[in-house]
């Protein structure tokens, strides 16, 4: 299984980033008329998500490695008729439905670049021919690369904090677009993204954050 399991406080109410995440926003915007088919949301977080792109009034998917952050999730947001919480590793996600787009702030981040590799693969399966990924990678120009403990080839797990022994691999720009040779047109932004990383995850460290937006379409 390669979605890994991050450590994240019950949800709360307290201090988020700033901003609205730009791939999130952007999702929202291109879903305006998404049909039938679901959303999904690889990676809960904190779920600061799951409202702006409820708002799309499209089903929505929240899919996470912790059964514990899918209930909470579920119990959260069990007010909302087009929601469900799920959780899993690869083979649960290979047995979704046809989506009409993958939002993923942070999932795709952890792990190695195979298993990051492997998952997108079954991602491509599921999106429906006119989908869209929208997704967060870790980039080379980050200057967390090469810290921490080496776990494979561009990939490194913290040693203290709160995603310690987590492995997060780190991609340059060739390395991105071999990410995603399985989609038809990737817009792919190496970013500063301390304003919009989740406040959970980082503390004084996230001004320094570099990460790759990407935004593929199946077709």
């Amino acid at each position: 299984m390669s979605l890994k399991k991050v450590r994240v406080p019950p949800f709360s109410r307290g201090p988020e980033p700033p901003l609205d995440h730009p791939l999130v926003s952007a999702a929202v915007a291109r879903l305006r008329d998404p049909g039938a088919r679901p959303v999904l949301l690889l990676g809960i977080g904190s779920g600061r998500h799951v409202a702006p792109l409820l708002t799309t009034g499209a089903r929505l998917i929240a899919f996470d490695a912790d059964p514990a952050r899918a209930a909470t999730a579920r119990a959260t947001f069990a007010h909302a008729e087009r929601f469900e919480a799920r959780s899993g590793g690869d083979a649960e996600l290979a047995a979704l439905p046809e989506l009409a787009a993958v939002v993923s702030t942070h999932a795709l981040l952890h792990g190695t670049p195979a298993t990051i590799a492997a998952t997108l693969a079954i991602l491509l399966d599921r999106l429906a021919p006119d989908g869209d990924a929208f997704a967060t990678i870790g980039s080379q120009a980050d200057p967390r690369y090469g810290t921490g403990t080496r776990v494979a080839v561009d990939a490194f797990a913290p040693v203290a904090g709160p995603e310690a022994g987590v492995a997060h691999a780190y991609f340059d720009e060739r390395g991105v677009r071999r990410l995603f040779a399985g989609f038809a047109r990737v817009d792919a932004r190496e970013t500063a993204a301390g304003e919009h990383v989740g406040t959970w995850a980082h503390g004084s460290d996230a001004a320094s954050i570099v990460h790759w937006f990407v935004h593929a379409s199946a077709a």
